[in-house]
């Protein structure tokens, strides 16, 4: 009996700790966007400051969702995978919070804040030699994703993402990453974009969209919390008789 419990709240666990992920905008998970943009890629001597803002009806989250990483792939255009050796970023850093609704997104970034931003990512970031991959349609999601440092626990609400690196290693080769260009259906009403040139800038024009793609650890269900609870109770009472 006791081994039965230890299992059944074993698997209640394991049941809660699924992870999943999501497509943003989710119309194209299986569908490439319009153009390309190489922001996320840019090589040395090309510092980049980003961002992309998102409403809460195309994120597919439950508050308390916890987001652990997330990842991109090449546009329909790249003819070659990326990058061709290792590339590194030795300041690849990454905000997640509350955002301003995308149709009032301001020029300068910190604005487009609607609460505190948590700095999920810090310090080096090193991809591996053709870890994005060209030839399909859409091609597919990075190898290897980009992990946080520090998961963010999804609050409810539109989303901002912040970007900001200095350029690769790369002396001049970059790629573009599969988006949705301002003239996209959605641009600038359930989604938007900032650019700046420049490490961590204060301001920048309106650009594409990057489709991106969160991996993320889901909040548990009531009912897997309370098969848990049981689980647990009984559990314990077993082990005081």
């Amino acid at each position: 009996m006791h081994k039965t419990l230890v299992t059944l709240a074993a698997a209640a666990v394991s049941s809660a700790a699924i992870a999943g992920s999501i497509v943003v905008p989710p119309a194209y998970a299986g569908t490439a966007g319009n153009g390309g943009l190489n922001t996320v890629f840019r090589n040395a001597g090309a510092p980049r400051t980003y961002m992309m803002l998102t409403d809460s009806t195309l994120l597919g989250l439950a508050p308390g969702d916890v987001i652990t990483g997330m990842n991109f792939r090449l546009w329909n255009g790249a003819t070659v995978s990326f990058p061709s050796v290792s590339a590194t970023w030795a300041d690849y850093e990454i905000w997640l919070g509350p955002s301003v609704d995308p149709t009032g997104m301001s020029t300068t970034f910190a604005s487009n804040w609607a609460g505190t931003p948590t700095q999920v990512r810090d310090g080096a970031l090193t991809i591996g030699a053709g870890n994005y991959t060209s030839g399909a349609n859409p091609n597919a999601w990075g190898t290897a994703k980009i992990d946080f440092h520090t998961p963010y626990t999804y609050t409810g609400g539109d989303l901002g993402v912040y970007i900001t690196h200095p350029g690769s290693d790369l002396a001049t080769e970059n790629a573009f990453a599969d988006a949705l260009t301002t003239t996209a259906s959605g641009h600038g009403t359930t989604y938007n974009a900032l650019s700046g040139t420049g490490f961590a800038v204060a301001t920048g024009g309106r650009t594409s969209f990057t489709i991106h793609q969160f991996n993320f650890d889901p909040v548990p269900e009531p009912a897997t919390l309370l098969a848990l609870g049981a689980g647990l109770a009984a559990l314990a009472a077993r082990r005081r008789k």
